[in-house]
């Protein structure tokens, strides 16, 4: 997912972008990805609130993740002489780290899920899962806050 995600910046790599532009084109293109994935592959819950708010959040991982992609796309694509090794570096792990936060966030929602299906059954279970699925919903919260300051940091550092 995380490299269809950037199309948009993969189909315009050859003319030359800034990595604002870059960065810009990753954030529209995880954008665009997020509403596709609202509309076609989310599925709907009773409680419209709740879904919302998650979705919410998800937009920003993918637009977050997908910015970030595309900002790291296109400093290797025109690589400058001598800086190669150095910025594919730089894409491997902007790579590793969006696929990271991305399997954090599908974690922490399958343990929220989990917990949710489990207090349905009506289930005693005092398990470490349930434990981890009731505590799972602060942890996206808390990634909620991470992606905002990824994105000010990288912003802030593209604008400079």
């Amino acid at each position: 997912e995380e490299l269809v995600k950037p199309a948009g910046v993969w189909l315009l790599l050859r003319r030359g972008l800034t990595p604002a532009q870059g960065l810009a084109g990753g954030l529209l293109s995880g954008a665009a990805y997020a509403i596709f994935e609202s509309l076609v592959l989310a599925n709907a819950s009773t409680d419209w609130a709740i879904l919302a708010l998650a979705r919410v959040g998800t937009a920003l991982l993918h637009i977050v993740t997908t910015g970030l992609t595309g900002w790291a796309l296109v400093q290797i694509w025109p690589s400058a002489p001598g800086k190669t090794g150095k910025n594919a570096a730089r894409l491997a792990i902007t790579y590793l780290v969006v696929v990271c936060l991305h399997g954090l966030w599908n974690g922490l929602t399958l343990a929220t899920a989990w917990a949710g299906f489990m207090r349905q059954l009506e289930s005693s279970s005092s398990g470490m899962l349930m434990q981890a699925g009731q505590l799972a919903p602060i942890g996206l919260g808390i990634l909620v806050l991470i992606l905002f300051a990824i994105l000010a940091v990288v912003n802030k550092r593209v604008r400079t």
